[in-house]
């Protein structure tokens, strides 16, 4: 009825499970690590729509997360050089400490399957169906090699994967799988624990973080700090081509890098260190004692305001580079 085709009609339903955890009542390390440091969100809606422009749209979609956290504690690590404590210039490093286990591990797991179907008010034919299913697949760790010697590297590694399941909707007729066939493609096939699909994404970054210390010669270490990151982004990317002739000519990958070194001087505290005094504060009263020497001290002091004024200077190093390689094998 005209009526019907001028109203404008949303129907919603959403329900979702967040940060689900299992709780097991069993205080032992197998299970309040594995099982218990699980955590698990599952989310569903649905949305009708009747407009002027539809005569009817639906579209449902559902999303399952998986999360697993683990922090490890510092006890395989040990400090081999304790006895150098006391030492000049080396004494700096008789806290070093090295870890032979790294400090955290986080992974994740994500699956999203999304259907919308339409007919237009316009069309004799409905619209096609579109479909999304895809999972992705992260990781990430971060390990502190060493701390309080000389480099004191910390290590961070991550990687994520995304596949699409697309292809496993239809059947070799065109005709829509039932949700028991897909797991059947899914779960177990082909010597498979799970199978989830052509990868088309992934992506890997590696982060070195340093900052070193310097042998305490004359106490200058105190006045000065060094930090260093280096990262690689490694990207391959494939569009799942159709034609099989240019099924690797479509593959691309891409690497990306960046070197920065900062060193940053105190210059102000060292001088009034290797000086070993401070300049009186203004409208302070100089008696006849405080002038021996002033020849001298007065020298300094100009050499120390003209050199050693600043509070803090940084010197600052950047290096990036970037690689993108069309046509990837494999």
């Amino acid at each position: 009825s005209v009526l019907t085709r001028s109203q404008t009609l949303r129907v919603s339903d959403n329900w979702a499970l967040t940060q689900v955890k299992l709780g097991i009542p069993i205080k032992h390390w197998l299970v309040d690590q594995t099982l218990n440091a699980l955590t698990i969100g599952y989310s569903y809606s649905q949305d009708y729509e009747r407009s002027p422009i539809y005569e009817q749209r639906f579209n449902w979609i559902w999303k399952l997360n998986l999360q697993y956290g683990l922090k490890i504690s510092d006890f395989l690590s040990f400090s081999p050089l304790g006895w150098m404590k006391g030492w000049d210039v080396l004494g700096i490093y008789s806290g070093l400490k090295i870890n032979l286990l790294p400090s955290s591990i986080n992974t994740s797991f994500d699956m999203m399957r999304r259907r919308q179907t339409e007919q237009s008010r316009y069309l004799d034919f409905p619209s096609p169906v579109l479909r999304e299913f895809n999972a992705q697949r992260q990781a990430q760790m971060s390990w502190k090699l060493s701390e309080n010697g000389f480099l004191n590297p910390l290590f961070d590694y991550s990687f994520s994967t995304i596949s699409t399941l697309v292809p496993f909707e239809l059947d070799e007729n065109g005709k829509q799988r039932t949700g028991s066939e897909l797991s059947k493609y899914i779960f177990f096939k082909n010597g498979q624990l799970i199978n989830l699909g052509s990868n088309t994404l992934h992506n890997q970054v590696v982060t070195i973080n340093t900052k070193p210390q310097i042998p305490d010669l004359f106490g200058i270490s105190r006045f000065i700090d060094i930090t260093s990151t280096y990262s690689a982004t490694y990207t391959w990317q494939n569009p799942l081509q159709p034609n099989p002739q240019f099924v690797d000519v479509a593959k691309n990958a891409s690497v990306n890098t960046n070197l920065r070194i900062n060193q940053s001087f105190k210059l102000k505290a060292l001088g009034d260190k290797w000086f070993d005094f401070v300049l009186p504060k203004k409208g302070t009263r100089i008696t006849e004692s405080d002038t021996t020497g002033g020849l001298w001290k007065g020298t300094v002091s100009v050499l120390k305001k003209i050199i050693f004024d600043w509070d803090k200077v940084d010197f600052t190093f950047n290096q990036t580079s970037s690689s993108l390689n069309p046509g990837v094998y494999g």
